[in-house]
C-alpha cells in the first residue's frame, strides 16, 4: 500500500489542506475540524510523553468512543507507541488480566472507569495511571495522589510535522471480547486497518458529502473506521460509545448521516423497531450488512436504503 495512505499521515495532510472541514462528530460531546483533530493529537502526545511514553511502549487505554479515543490513539502514534484499547466494561479479574496483558506501564482513562482500573492493577505491569480531564471532585477526593490528574489541555504539543510510520508498523493493540476464553491481545498493523476501511467504503463514491455512522466501541475494528473513513475517503464520522436501538433512526436523522455498517443481531434491532410515518424520511442511503439477515429487505423497504 501507498505509505501515504496511512492515518496518521492522512490525518496530518487534511489539518493542512482542509484544516476548518469537520472531521468528527461524538454524539453527547462536541465536533470537532480537521485541524482541531490534528492539534489536540499533538496535545495528547505531549501529555503522555511528560511521563514516560515514548517509542515502543505500550499503553493500556480504557477510553470510550469519542473525540478523546481519536486524539489518544493519534497522540500514540505521534509518539510512535501503540495503544492497547481495552473493553470499558471489563471488571476485577478481566480487567486485571487485560492490563497484564497489555505489558504496558502506563493506562489511560476517564474518571469514570478509574475506581475499576485502581483496583486491578495489582499484579500487572501498570505503574502510572492517566486520567484525562478528572474533575475537581476526584483530584481532591481519595483518588488523588494514586494517579496523574493532569489534564492533556496543559501539555506541551509535539512537533507539527508528517508523522513517521509505515504499513507494517502496529497501528493499534485490540482485545478479544472473552467469548473463548481470557481476552486476547491481537496486533493490528497499519497495512490491515487501510484494507478494512478501503472495504468499507469500496461501494460508497469518495465523496466530501458522505456523513459515516459509527455507533461502535472504540476497543472494536469496526469503531477504528470512525478516523480512517473520513480521512481516506473524505467526509465526516458520527460516532456515539455504543450501539443504541432507540437512537440508531433518531442520530442519522439528526446528523444527515448517509452511510453506516450493521452486524446481524443490531439490524434485528432496528428491523423491529415499531413502524412511524416518518421511516422513509431519513437521509440513509447505504447500509453494509454483515451479515445478511432475513430481515434485510424489510430494512430495505421501510427506511428506503441499498445494502451492500
Amino acid at each position: 500500500m501507498d505509505a501515504q495512505l496511512i492515518l496518521p499521515k492522512l490525518v496530518w495532510r487534511r489539518a493542512q489542506e482542509i484544516p476548518e472541514t469537520v472531521a468528527l462528530v461524538s454524539i453527547g460531546q462536541a465536533q470537532e475540524t480537521c485541524r482541531q483533530v490534528w492539534d489536540r493529537s499533538r496535545q495528547w502526545a505531549g501529555w503522555q510523553a511528560a511521563y514516560g511514553v515514548g517509542s515502543s511502549d505500550r499503553v493500556a487505554a480504557l477510553v470510550p468512543q469519542s473525540l478523546d479515543a481519536a486524539h489518544h490513539w493519534m497522540g500514540c502514534c505521534l509518539l510512535g507507541a501503540t495503544e492497547v484499547a481495552i473493553n470499558c466494561e471489563f471488571r476485577g479479574e478481566w480487567l486485571r488480566h487485560a492490563l497484564r496483558v497489555s505489558s504496558a506501564k502506563v493506562a489511560v482513562t476517564s474518571a469514570r472507569y478509574l475506581e475499576a482500573v485502581l483496583a486491578a492493577r495489582s499484579e500487572t505491569g501498570i505503574e502510572t495511571v492517566l486520567v484525562y480531564y478528572a474533575t475537581d471532585v476526584l483530584q481532591a477526593g481519595l483518588l488523588a495522589g494514586r494517579a496523574v490528574m493532569k489534564s492533556p489541555a496543559d501539555a506541551d504539543t509535539v512537533a507539527d510535522q508528517e508523522p513517521a510510520a509505515a504499513p507494517h508498523d502496529l497501528a493499534c493493540i485490540l482485545l478479544t471480547s472473552g467469548t473463548t476464553g481470557a481476552s486476547k491481545a491481537v496486533q493490528i498493523h497499519w497495512a490491515q486497518l487501510h484494507t478494512t476501511a478501503r472495504a468499507l467504503g469500496a461501494a460508497f463514491d469518495r465523496c466530501a458529502e458522505q456523513v459515516f455512522y459509527f455507533p461502535y466501541a472504540n476497543h472494536h475494528i469496526t469503531g477504528r473506521g470512525a478516523l480512517y473513513c473520513p480521512g481516506l475517503m473524505g467526509g465526516r464520522s458520527v460516532t456515539r460509545e455504543a450501539f443504541s436501538t432507540n437512537s440508531f433512526l433518531i442520530d442519522i436523522r439528526t446528523h444527515r448521516c448517509t452511510w453506516t455498517v450493521i452486524s446481524g443481531t443490531p439490524a434485528r434491532f432496528v428491523a423491529n423497531l415499531p413502524s412511524a410515518p416518518d421511516d422513509l424520511d431519513s437521509t440513509l442511503e447505504l447500509v453494509l450488512l454483515c451479515p445478511v439477515v432475513a430481515e434485510t429487505d424489510l430494512l430495505k423497504r421501510r427506511f428506503g436504503i441499498r445494502s451492500g
